[in-house]
């Protein structure tokens, strides 16, 4: 019989966790249809790896690229997130609050879960939960025994760890996740960096 293993690290593009409150926040009351438009509006202009599409100002391209909800949508989370959560790149974040059930659908609408308030309260239980099924534990770990390290340094170890109990294998994958949690754990001060160099802290 094949044991069922539940996979970790299931978020490619993981966002940091104050971007997960700010969309949470922001979509809370808000049709699942707008959002899935918004998006698709957005991903349908991505460009090309010849020619890619510069993202980088929303407050350009939100009123050249959108029209209508989308463009009010998109507007509403670049204003309401203090300009800090570009519409373009919000993906991830929906994707890991749909997985997470962190928020819930009722009747068409996104609604904020008890599991979403209890985030948003900085449960240490939730968080937890959620450190552990994307690896920032592991990582931590691997981080621990060294005075400090270069992204770099941790790869092998991060590589090892995500063939074992991720999907992901391509090399540019498992750098993306590596960045990605190293940025949610810098911003929440469990790591400290300088430069090129990471450690962790006392926290």
């Amino acid at each position: 019989m094949t044991e069922n293993v539940i996979k970790k690290v299931r978020t490619p593009s993981f966002p940091t966790y104050s971007s997960v409150a700010q969309i949470l926040t922001i979509l809370d009351g808000v049709s699942r249809s707008k959002v899935a438009d918004m998006v698709n509006a957005i991903w349908s202009q991505k460009g090309t790896p010849q020619n890619p599409t510069d993202w980088s100002d929303p407050d350009v391209w939100i009123s050249e690229r959108l029209l209508g909800d989308s463009m009010l949508l998109a507007r509403r989370i670049w204003e309401e997130s203090n300009h800090i959560v570009n519409p373009r790149y919000i993906q991830g974040t929906t994707n890991f609050i749909n997985v997470y059930n962190l928020i819930a659908d009722s009747e068409g609408f996104y609604r904020l879960s008890e599991r979403g308030q209890r985030f948003l309260n900085k449960d240490p239980s939730i968080l937890r939960e959620l450190d552990e099924a994307e690896g920032i534990l592991q990582l931590l770990l691997i981080l621990a025994p060294k005075t400090r390290a270069k992204r770099g340094e941790l790869l092998p170890e991060w590589s090892e760890f995500l063939k074992e109990h991720s999907n992901f294998c391509a090399e540019s994958t498992i750098k993306d996740t590596l960045w990605s949690r190293l940025k949610n754990i810098s911003e929440r001060g469990l790591v400290a960096r300088d430069g090129q160099f990471y450690s962790i802290t006392n926290q």
